[in-house]
């Protein structure tokens, strides 16, 4: 495997949901202990732009990868889902970035769309995230991205 190295520190752009906690862990992750940034609706400003689709597609033209953060928000019939917005974005980054720069974090009882089956995913275990941390720690090695080793002490 061929490491990238970027004049500047790549950005990440992050797809969430409801689960504040998902995506407090996994953005602290990259913004404390790697040499990426987060770049997201919610911690970005997006003064000018009134759409939410203008602010996605400004974030993603400015992202060198995505996460995309699947969790429980919706229950229709028998069947949890992520927010349908998480699709929506998922599938405009796989667009525009390629499938291979994307990654989806997984909460397993969420059934996702057989169209994103080839996009990496990790299952996501909130009560264990440790195994998550590790896959998505490799996930970030093998874009470029280094990561300080104490991120483990996290879990």
């Amino acid at each position: 495997m061929r490491l990238v190295k970027y004049r500047q520190n790549p950005c990440i752009f992050f797809i969430y949901g409801h689960d504040n906690a998902m995506y407090d862990f996994f953005s602290t992750v990259v913004d404390q202990y790697t040499n990426a940034s987060v770049i997201s609706l919610k911690k970005n400003s997006t003064l000018g732009l009134r759409s939410l689709r203008q602010r996605v597609s400004k974030f993603l033209r400015s992202s060198q990868f995505c996460v995309a953060l699947a969790s429980a928000d919706d229950r229709v019939k028998e069947e949890f889902r992520c927010r349908q917005n998480v699709i929506l974005e998922l599938g405009s980054a796989s667009q525009l970035l390629g499938q291979d720069r994307c990654v989806v974090i997984l909460d397993p009882i969420v059934t996702l769309p057989s169209d994103l089956s080839d996009i990496t995913y990790i299952p996501y275990d909130s009560s264990n995230r440790k195994e998550a941390l590790i896959q998505f720690l490799t996930q970030l090695k093998s874009w470029g991205i280094d990561y300080d080793p104490n991120v483990l002490n996290m879990v």
